[in-house]
């Protein structure tokens, strides 16, 4: 089979792909798979300008072919760094520079050097150099999952064919022709659609998990502040106490109830309590930070549990969430009621939620029996 028929083959190939993606884009608004969709798309005119080329005997058309191949791995990049969750606007601009660097150096290049084997290298560079930017976050980044370490290793694969088709090219010398019916250009339009195809499936099953994703973190999570809701939260506890059980490290779990919401509902609106319920959630995302999570378990009670969180650590933590969270509305004082519980050795505890969250409930009870904005730790 001739490098022609092996591209008219991923020509069709990607045709189906891009109806397949239409239709799944239809369903669902996912921004990496629109990206995704349009690197096929800008993949399929890069092989309609290189077929055009070759059976026409038009260079300029397969220099298009080549610029249009870069950027649709270009776009295919956005794509993965979406898909891994790791797209920002300055890793946007990074790769945006490199692939106009390597457009500008392969279309002069082509024009100024008159060496089919200076082409190959100059392509070969350039789309190792935009490939090497998903593939380099996407492997420094210590959550990747399965599937993205495969992705890896399809865009490693891919570089090498490239590197390859130079190296050849440059062994040839002036006896290289591109995209000819040659043994090494048609193991290149192979190697092409060996990626296309594995990366289609890995792509498919990243898309895949990702909604599945999106629907267990809705299940799990409370619809107005963004925080775990009291079934993600009971889920979170059950999995972070028995790896404190397993290590014998001590956390702590606070049951916070703000005073005052009721009051500021009824005289200004719900929408000036959500506002305050907002900011309370934000503030206590930031006090625990790294060292735990915060659950919206009612109304206006709010659950944390701080890992390796001991009793002498938990009054500072308090002192900062009743500073933190103590205000005023138009004049009504609004604050935290705090239940607390330490718990130093968890090692033979009995550490269900439900008893957990007995103890911090009584602890609560407790300090709303000494006054407003009061907090009482209990040892577990």
């Amino acid at each position: 089979m001739d490098f022609k028929a092996i591209l008219a083959l991923l020509a069709g190939a990607l045709t189906l792909s891009v109806i397949g993606l239409a239709a799944h884009r239809g369903k669902h608004g996912d921004r990496a798979m629109l990206d995704h969709l349009i690197a096929q798309l800008i993949a399929l005119a890069s092989i309609a300008a290189l077929l055009a080329g070759l059976l026409l005997a038009f260079e300029p058309l397969v220099v298009l072919g080549g610029v249009l191949l870069l950027a649709s791995l270009h776009v295919e990049s956005l794509a993965l760094l979406g898909f891994a969750g790791l797209l920002g606007q300055k890793r946007k601009d990074l790769s945006r520079i490199i692939v106009i660097a390597g457009v500008v150096l392969y279309g002069l290049g082509s024009a100024i050097v008159n060496s089919a084997a200076f082409d190959a290298a100059i392509l070969a560079v350039a789309a190792t150099a935009v490939i090497a930017v998903p593939a380099f976050l996407i492997l420094r980044n210590p959550g990747r999952s399965a599937l993205e370490s495969w992705l890896c290793a399809l865009l490693a694969a891919l570089a090498a064919i490239f590197i390859a088709r130079a190296v050849g090219a440059i062994r040839a010398g002036e006896a290289f022709v591109p995209f000819s019916s040659g043994a090494g250009e048609e193991l290149f339009a192979a190697g092409l659609a060996l990626f296309c195809f594995g990366e289609g499936i890995a792509v498919i099953l990243l898309a895949k998990a990702n909604i599945d994703q999106r629907i267990l973190n809705l299940a799990h999570t409370d619809a107005m502040t963004g925080v775990l809701n009291r079934s993600g939260f009971v889920d979170h506890v059950a999995a972070a106490a028995g790896n404190a059980s397993y290590d014998n490290e001590a956390f702590s779990m606070l049951l916070v109830e703000i005073d005052g919401l009721q009051d500021i509902n009824e005289a200004r609106g719900y929408e000036a309590g959500d506002a305050i319920i907002l900011s309370s959630v934000r503030a206590l995302e930031s006090i625990v930070d790294k060292e735990g999570f915060v659950g919206r378990v009612s109304g206006d009670e709010f659950a944390v549990y701080a890992k390796g969180m001991d009793a002498h650590r938990l009054g500072a933590l308090i002192a900062r969430l009743r500073s933190a969270l103590r205000g005023a509305d138009a004049g009504m004082e609004y604050g935290p009621s705090i239940g607390a519980i330490a718990v130093d050795s968890p090692t033979g505890k009995d550490l269900r939620y439900e008893t957990l969250y007995s103890a911090c409930s009584d602890s609560l009870k407790a300090a709303k029996r000494k006054g407003l904005f009061e907090a009482v730790v209990g040892i577990a």
